[in-house]
């Protein structure tokens, strides 16, 4: 009797797992220092920073809506929250690519929980509620895990209704950056520019409850926002 042939050895497999250890181990840890140092030279807009801070004082609960390519950007005001004592939690991908973002997010002092997938969707959201509730600030870009960019998904609405918390829609930009070429149209600021935010509460209770008409409706307000504030996630969007 022939025995069953050998398995074939999976060798784009190991690749990637040498790569992913690569980039998180070697290239991550350089790439972050030289990202904290540049974040250390902006500029932060005084009145969007105090607004924040007046709102992380006067509500234990808040979802704060973003988009995906704002996530650089965002670093010096996460550290906002840390340093009143609340943490800001991500939902992110359980892709490889989204361990990567994970190992980023963890080193600058951010809470990950998982779910992006469909076949995670629901205990994600249920992970973040839960983050939520107990005090933690959830930051959640409305346009991931692959977009389309600007284009919020009507998940927010179960999370926000869910949670019971203040909804908070944040748009941050900058006249000086680099723009990548990924699909969120990620970008970063220069040195020594001036980054700017805009917060605008988002009601989920007043009028209007189908999350889709929701969803249209937070997009036109954050597309606005952007938009004054020199984003580049909003080029191009009407």
């Amino acid at each position: 009797m022939t025995p069953p042939a050998a398995a074939p050895i999976k060798k784009r497999t190991s690749w990637r797992a040498v790569k992913f250890a690569f980039i998180t181990h070697a290239l991550l840890p350089v790439g972050l220092l030289l990202l904290r140092l540049l974040v250390r030279t902006w500029r932060l807009d005084p009145a969007g920073a105090e607004e924040l801070r007046r709102l992380l004082r006067e509500n234990d609960r808040l979802l704060v809506l973003c988009w995906h390519g704002m996530f650089f950007a965002l670093m010096p005001y996460a550290a906002i929250a840390r340093a009143l004592g609340r943490e800001a939690c991500v939902m992110t991908s359980p892709s490889r690519d989204g361990l990567v973002l994970d190992a980023a997010i963890q080193a600058i002092g951010l809470r990950v929980v998982k779910g992006s997938s469909k076949s995670r969707a629901v205990a994600g959201s249920l992970a973040l509620v839960n983050e939520i509730e107990s005090g933690h600030v959830g930051l959640l870009a409305v346009d991931g895990p692959r977009g389309p960019a600007a284009v919020p998904k009507p998940g927010f609405v179960r999370i926000g209704r869910a949670s019971r918390a203040r909804v908070v829609s944040i748009a941050v930009g900058c006249r000086w950056f680099i723009r990548f070429g990924s699909w969120d149209r990620l970008f970063l600021p220069l040195p020594f520019s001036r980054v700017s935010i805009r917060l605008r509460e988002f009601s989920l209770t007043d009028g209007e409850t189908d999350p889709e008409a929701l969803a249209l409706a937070l997009r036109r307000l954050m597309v606005e926002d952007a938009k004054a504030l020199h984003c580049p996630v909003a080029k191009g969007e009407s």
